[in-house]
């Protein structure tokens, strides 16, 4: 009588071996993919968080540098007097915040409002994340308030 040779495996047992592989390396695929997602989730976030500090950092130093600030009923318009009495206004547009200037890209949404006294409250956000900075201006030139500025009143200011 001949001996079976038991060095082989048999398809049952091969075909459980696959299945056990095949589940592992999906789970391996599952992880890296939820990871990656995570680490995108948290960079554009990163960048968010960053691309709205710089520009309030930008924004609150020209509010301490101006001698007059006002902004429209809206909050959608920052207007800044210079030292040079020139006036700069800060809007909204398609690519970011600007002044015609300079564009701070990305920026999604800006409000500018009172925050008691002659502080103003800025707030930036980019999509859904939102941050708020006041800043005082330094050196107001009280002689000819600044929301009667016959620029401002006639229009010629956008």
């Amino acid at each position: 009588m001949r001996q079976r040779n038991e060095s082989g495996m048999t398809l049952l047992e091969m075909v459980v071996a696959m299945v056990i592989f095949g589940l592992v390396t999906l789970m391996i695929f599952q992880l890296v993919a939820t990871a990656s997602r995570t680490m995108e989730e948290t960079t554009t976030g990163a960048e968010q968080s960053t691309s709205v500090a710089l520009t309030l950092t930008r924004l609150a130093k020209e509010v301490r540098g101006a001698t007059g600030v006002a902004f429209n009923e809206q909050g959608d318009r920052l207007y800044l007097r210079t030292n040079q009495n020139a006036i700069t206004t800060w809007r909204l547009s398609e690519n970011g915040l600007t002044n015609g200037a300079r564009t701070f890209e990305n920026i999604t949404d800006a409000h500018f409002s009172s925050s008691g006294g002659e502080g103003v409250l800025i707030t930036l956000a980019v999509d859904d994340f939102e941050r708020s900075i006041t800043s005082h201006p330094r050196a107001l030139d009280r002689s000819v308030p600044f929301l009667e500025d016959p620029r401002l009143s006639s229009g010629l200011i956008d």
